[in-house]
Parts: C-alpha cells; sequence; structure tokens
C-alpha cells in the first residue's frame, strides 16, 4: 500500500488478492486518507474495508462487483460515491451513518439494498433506485432526509423501519408489485399527507405509518382489508384519516382494526 500526500495511490499484492480487497477493516480508521484511487481489477471491497475514513469522494473501480458489510460505514466526511453498473450487491449497514452523503448512484444490478445500508446518512435528500430492486431491507433509509422517493416495479418488500423518521419525505409511489410493508417502515414521517396502496399488497407491519400525522387521505385498492402483523395499528391517527375503498367494500374495512 503507498499512500502519499494523504491520497492511497497503489494498493499491494498482500492487500489484493483475487481481486479482493482483503483482511477485515484493512483500512479502518484512516481519518487522514483524503483520497482513494483503487485499480479497476479489484472485484470486491471487504468487511469494513475503508470504515471510519476521512475521504469526501470515491469513484469505485470499474469491475468491482461486491461491497462488503460496513465497508464504508461512519465514513462521515464522504459526500459522493461513483458507481459502475457491475455492482451486484452491497452489504449490511455499507454505507451506515455517512452523515455527509449527499450524492450516490446505485448499480442496474442491485436487486436488494440490505438492512441499515444508508441508515443515519443525513444530507441524503434523494436516490433513483434501480430497476432491478427487489427488496429493501430494515432500517435501509431510516433517519434519511430523503425528500420524495419512487419505488420501481419489481420491488416486493421494504423492510421495518425501512423509512422510519424521514421526515422531509413529502411523496411516496409505492409500487403495484409491492406484497409486505414491514413495521414501522415509515414510522414518524410528518410530512407526506396522501397514500396509496394497491391490491397486491397483502400485509402491513405494526405501526407501519404510526405517527404520520400530517397523512390525511389514504386509497386502497384491495377488496378486503390486509393482515395487520401483531396486535397493534398501523396508523396513530386514523380518526382523522379518510379512507377511499373500492364500491361495496366498506362494511368490512369499516370492521377492521387499523
Amino acid at each position: 500500500m503507498e499512500i502519499r500526500n494523504n491520497v492511497l495511490i497503489s494498493v499491494e499484492n498482500k492487500d489484493v488478492v483475487d481481486g479482493v480487497v482483503t483482511g477485515q477493516a484493512s483500512f479502518s480508521g484512516c481519518t487522514g486518507l483524503e483520497q482513494i484511487q483503487l485499480p479497476d481489477s479489484v472485484e470486491t471491497l471487504g468487511e469494513g474495508a475503508f470504515s471510519l475514513c476521512g475521504f469526501r469522494e470515491i469513484e469505485l473501480p470499474k469491475n468491482l462487483r461486491t461491497i462488503g458489510e460496513e465497508c464504508f460505514c461512519a465514513c462521515d466526511r464522504l459526500e459522493e460515491v461513483k458507481m459502475n453498473d457491475n455492482v451486484e450487491s452491497i452489504g449490511i449497514s455499507a454505507f451506515n451513518k455517512c452523515t455527509h452523503l449527499e450524492r450516490i448512484r446505485l448499480s442496474n444490478k442491485i436487486e436488494k439494498i440490505e438492512d441499515r445500508t444508508f441508515c443515519a446518512c443525513f444530507r441524503l435528500k434523494g436516490i433513483m433506485l434501480p430497476h432491478s430492486l427487489r427488496s429493501i431491507g430494515t432500517g435501509a433509509f431510516g433517519w434519511c432526509n430523503i425528500t420524495e422517493i419512487e419505488i420501481p416495479e419489481g420491488v416486493e418488500y421494504i423492510g421495518g423501519e425501512c423509512f422510519r423518521k424521514c421526515d422531509e419525505l413529502k411523496s411516496v409511489n409505492l409500487p403495484k408489485t409491492l406484497k409486505s410493508i414491514g413495521e414501522k417502515a415509515f414510522y414518524g414521517n410528518n410530512s407526506f399527507k396522501s397514500l396509496f396502496l394497491h391490491r397486491s399488497i397483502n400485509e402491513i407491519g405494526d405501526k407501519a405509518f404510526y405517527g404520520c400525522d400530517s397523512l390525511k387521505s389514504v386509497t386502497v385498492e384491495s377488496l378486503r382489508p390486509w393482515e395487520i402483523t401483531h396486535t397493534s395499528t398501523s396508523f396513530s391517527n386514523i380518526s382523522d384519516i379518510t379512507l377511499y375503498v373500492p364500491y361495496g367494500c366498506k362494511a368490512s374495512y369499516e370492521a377492521a382494526s387499523f
């Protein structure tokens, strides 16, 4: 490994084996590391490889396919990530607590955003999700300042606390393919006022929209109320919400517990 003027300009053979930056937390805690130039031969970044580093941006190698768990966790100066379309997986908490992250483009090969991938990225106000996406894990975008999100068709599952306390979230577009919304998925979001739930949804977790006190209207397509997990309610202010249901289904929804 060679670092010159706080720039990582080369990686030695002992640090890269068969295209993998090896070793748990290989460069973790290098707070003085201001720039990184990784060779395109790197295909995998290991667990915690660059956590707690001090660089402001990174352009990932062209042949990179896998980003390990907590790889860039708590890089609190990181503002921008440039990602190629060969990346297939991003590990749990890979960018968790990157509190200054503002810009990141995701690969079109990613099928799952893992748990807490972008949790507590306070400056992340927008992100375009790829059409390859099928599920979003627990707490993936919790405590971000995203203002709007369009979840692409093909996504079937939104994990618990996925968008919890995203206080600036004003618009949510859910896909027709969505089947399940996890517990507290949108808990405490006070900005969005309306919600459309497609007939594909068959499960909404406990307190999924609890504390969304600005929510005034919910439109549902399903002919029968969805299954509510556990014994609590999905909405905290149901008495203040106008619920629009299909013709002839009013009685069954009135009898349901939300």
